[in-house]
């Protein structure tokens, strides 16, 4: 009876604080992942692809939405699973394991890619840049996430995981998928780490590089002062009137030829303002993906910072990193025009619909 009543009693406190810690987890995991949903189906179907200006970061943008999408469908609902312990078989632990790495490293290498696109569309304009030189790089970046996930098939396996005082509701009396924590998961965790700092700061170079051109772009522009217009130039010395064979001058001649010489050509203006709203787009798609950027470090900043016991544990804290997954519609939608303007005209067309159908009911 003793031995019952205390089984009973050690079970209790267990489930009282997997119910409490796993409410405000369930609660954003359920958030991130209706949202990610929803908005990445509404990128993939809604986000202006064919724009002449950006139509490669378009490609790059197109596949990041698919990405973001899987994560959302998939990786969300397996890592409330891997939470709860439920995961109890090696196969489809190692298989979850390795789909959820690929996922956030091709994530990531996305972002690299959009990157070097954008450096060679604002630094690097004459140098040829194609949609070929997309898919390769789009390839290569599947392969190097193909490689980074691949060792999670040996890190994770079923264990009975050890008592964590951060996370008592791990202490659970059946084994399920786990990290291993001998030397090969400890150094494929200290990799990931490297790999994700690295690839950071190299995409922080890259759009330093890239903005240190707009700066100097601006400046050269208000550097450049437009030629003086003929009424607000100075009086020049006014030589003897020569008589040619036409009858005119050489002042009325000269003047006129300088006249003529300053008018601009209407195609040269057209040039010049074209190249200066190109040079604008290119701007905004930049700025645009740098808000992408940031927001996808700054998500995953918690998650390493809870890894090294830097802060204290928090479910929430230690999953953020699927907020960036579920933000990039809001930043598209603040940043390009013709998106918001897709994203608008199809609600207007719903709440129309939704107007016209009632109706057509009743008469019917």
């Amino acid at each position: 009876m003793s031995e019952n009543s205390t089984q009973g009693n050690d079970a209790e406190p267990w489930q009282q604080v997997t119910l409490s810690h796993f409410a405000g987890f369930l609660a954003w995991m359920s958030l991130a992942g209706g949202t990610g949903i929803a908005g990445n189906i509404l990128v993939i179907a809604l986000y202006p692809r064919r724009q002449r200006l950006s139509f490669l970061s378009g490609i790059f943008i197109h596949r990041l939405a698919i990405v973001d999408l899987l994560a959302s469908l998939v990786v969300v609902p397996y890592n409330v699973i891997f939470e709860l312990r439920l995961v109890r078989h090696v196969v489809a632990c190692k298989i979850c394991e390795f789909f959820r790495y690929l996922v956030i490293s091709c994530s990531l290498l996305m972002l690299i890619g959009v990157a070097i696109e954008r450096y060679y569309a604002i630094c690097r304009p004459l140098m040829p840049f194609n949609q070929r030189h997309v898919q390769l790089i789009l390839y290569l970046m599947f392969a190097a996430a193909v490689l980074m996930a691949f060792p999670s098939v040996f890190v994770y396996s079923v264990f009975l995981p050890a008592y964590d005082d951060d996370r008592p509701f791990l202490c659970t009396p059946h084994p399920s998928c786990a990290p291993s924590r001998g030397l090969i998961g400890t150094v494929y965790g200290a990799v990931i780490l490297i790999a994700f700092c690295v690839l950071s700061l190299t995409l922080l170079a890259l759009y330093t590089v890239i903005y240190i051109h707009i700066v100097r772009h601006l400046r050269m522009k208000h550097s450049v002062q437009p030629l003086p217009c003929a009424s607000n130039a100075p009086p020049a010395d006014k030589p003897d009137d020569v008589p040619t064979v036409s009858g005119r001058t050489s002042q009325n001649m000269s003047s006129s030829q300088f006249s003529t010489a300053r008018k601009p050509r209407q195609g040269q203006q057209g040039s010049i303002h074209s190249g200066e709203a190109a040079f604008r787009t290119q701007v905004r798609s930049a700025s645009m993906l740098f808000g992408v950027t940031l927001v996808f470090i700054m998500s995953w900043v918690p998650f390493f910072l809870t890894k090294l016991r830097v802060i204290n544990y928090n479910t929430v804290l230690h999953y953020l990193f699927f907020f960036n997954h579920a933000s990039n519609i809001f930043i598209y939608v603040a940043f390009n025009r013709r998106f918001k303007k897709n994203l608008l005209d199809r609600t207007r067309l719903l709440i129309n619909l939704n107007r016209v159908l009632p109706v057509a009911n009743n008469v019917a």
